[in-house]
């Protein structure tokens, strides 16, 4: 049996349907979806409903990321989104999505122990305890993640980094997050894991993704009007594989400006974003010369 492993989508319902056609070409019989499914571009609502028409086709294991959070937050009113580079995309986001929507974000958890092709899985949108922790390899606290763990193999996603992670017996993978990759341009990545007596084995797999249409969308939609710098900022991180929306965010609160527009400005400058849809569009004709054809995966993995 495969499952494809697919995370932070982010609302890059491109992006999310390159990645199932792909995982469906290479026979995956079920989807397991670590969260951050929407909140950083146009339509999420085609988001949704990509992922509501998998889950009525194909056997779907889902936990919720610290984006559906915030929209759950903020339809109890524990929380407030207002027009601008701080909150507008979260607020565009909530403006679309529908009711079964969020009856979908609420029924699920952010950890779960699920059965795949007969093994015990771990799934979670960043660790069993939270939604937000960043972990990845080199760092310290992902060995407490390793000693956490309740069975071999724990799937999980939020660094947007692709990678597998192996200590003793135990393998942690992470698909890459297929909506806003880090350290690549014009790829959406996920995982294919395939079950068999023998063991579990994974393929990290990178599918093309063409942005002009998703730059074109970001603008046209009234993404970008509503959410701002953020939302071009995202755009940057899918144009250079770098964290873009993190170095402008941390720059602005340096300056105490979250809510002032010029400082979101005047910060997307000095990084040196490209800022307009002209720039971005230019940007990506010279990223393109650099990309390679067709899909790019690593060599089937053993894992157990």
């Amino acid at each position: 049996m495969k499952a494809a492993v697919i995370g932070d989508i982010h609302g890059n319902y491109r992006a999310l349907r390159a990645c199932v056609e792909d995982a469906l070409s290479l026979g995956a019989e079920c989807f397991v979806l670590l969260g951050d499914f929407v909140t950083d571009f146009s339509y999420p609502e085609r988001t949704m409903d990509l992922i509501h028409s998998l889950r009525k086709q194909y056997p779907c294991y889902a936990v919720r990321g610290n984006r559906e959070r915030y929209l759950l937050e903020r339809r109890e009113g524990k929380t407030e989104f207002f027009p601008g580079s701080k909150t507008g995309s979260l607020l565009y986001t909530y403006e679309r999505l529908r009711e079964k929507d969020f009856t979908f974000f609420a029924g699920l958890p952010i950890y779960d122990r699920v059965a795949l092709g007969g093994f015990p899985v771990e799934i979670a949108h960043a660790e069993k305890d939270s939604d937000s922790l960043v972990f990845q390899p080199g760092q310290e606290r992902m060995q407490d993640i390793f000693h956490a763990m309740e069975t071999k193999l724990l799937l999980t996603a939020h660094s947007h980094l692709q990678y597998m992670e192996r200590h003793g017996e135990k393998v942690i993978v992470n698909p890459g997050a297929a909506g806003v990759p880090m350290r690549m341009v014009g790829r959406s990545p996920y995982a294919l894991l395939e079950f068999s007596p023998n063991g579990v084995s994974c393929l990290l797999r990178q599918v093309p993704m063409d942005l002009e249409p998703i730059i074109r969308e970001q603008f046209d939609s009234g993404l970008v009007g509503k959410g701002g710098y953020w939302a071009i900022a995202i755009l940057n991180n899918l144009l250079t594989g770098k964290n873009c929306t993190i170095a402008i965010l941390n720059r602005v609160l340096e300056q105490n400006g979250a809510f002032r527009e010029e400082v979101w400005a005047r910060c997307a400058r000095e990084l040196g974003l490209a800022v307009t849809m002209e720039e971005l569009l230019a940007l990506w004709e010279r990223q393109k010369q650099s990309q390679s054809p067709g899909n790019e995966s690593c060599e089937w993995q053993v894992l157990f």
